[in-house]
């Protein structure tokens, strides 16, 4: 989400199965009327700008189930949650 930037910073979402790894946290009803539960991994991977930090989840929106991940790098310790303002505005349209 910077351009010409080393830092990463992704938000991945896809349908298929929940997240491996250990429990997700209670869900969490969004302003887009979907429930998010999700969990955070520190130190995940990284390089030369620093630990990448990970959440990982699962959005429901009605009977659609999305795997969420989204990662921050920071050389001071990374804010994955930074894409949840963005995750709770996700909604199902209709095909026209």
């Amino acid at each position: 989400f910077a351009r010409n930037m080393r830092l990463q910073r992704l938000l991945i979402l896809r349908r298929g199965e929940p997240p491996s790894g250990g429990p997700l946290g209670p869900k969490q009803d969004l302003p887009s009327g979907g429930r998010l539960s999700y969990r955070l991994e520190d130190e995940t991977g990284g390089g030369s700008g620093g630990p990448i930090a990970e959440l990982h989840g699962i959005l429901q929106i009605g009977t659609v189930e999305l795997a969420v991940t989204c990662t921050d790098q920071s050389e001071w310790g990374g804010d994955p949650e930074w894409c949840l303002p963005y995750v709770g505005h996700i909604e199902l349209l209709k095909a026209p």
